[in-house]
Formats: C-alpha cells, sequence, structure tokens
C-alpha cells in the first residue's frame, strides 16, 4: 500500500462497457466506464500495474487500487 497516498478502486474486474476515450500524461489508456451504476472515466488499475507499478496497490479483498491523481 502507498503510504498516505488518497487510492481510488481502478480495477477493470469492477467496471462494465469499457470505451478508450484517450491517455494520460504517463501514457495510460483513458476509459469511459460503469461501474455499479454510474458512469466514469478513469485508467485500468491492471495496465498501472505493467506501466506505473509504483502507482498501484493490491487491497485486502484483492482488488486493485491506483494512487489519485498520480496517473
Amino acid at each position: 500500500m502507498l503510504a498516505g497516498a488518497a487510492m481510488m478502486m481502478s480495477d477493470v474486474r469492477l467496471k462494465r462497457d469499457l470505451l478508450p476515450v484517450g491517455r494520460t500524461p504517463r501514457g495510460l489508456t483513458l476509459y469511459a466506464f460503469r461501474m455499479n451504476d454510474d458512469i466514469g472515466i478513469g485508467i485500468s488499475a491492471q495496465e498501472a500495474a505493467l506501466k506505473a507499478p509504483h502507482l498501484v496497490a493490491v487491497l485486502a479483498n484483492g482488488l486493485l487500487a491506483v494512487s489519485k491523481g498520480g496517473w
């Protein structure tokens, strides 16, 4: 876990209807998606784990989260 960092749930296993819509300054794909009953834009924690693993944490439930604003 990243000490002191605000984390956002970003695991693709929680997202539906992923649609690439752009890229972040770090080169990660930005996706529009549905999670629960909400629509959002964000990244895939799985992709972040490959390209910027220092931004990713594995939560106690096994899902991945990313450092908020680090991508």
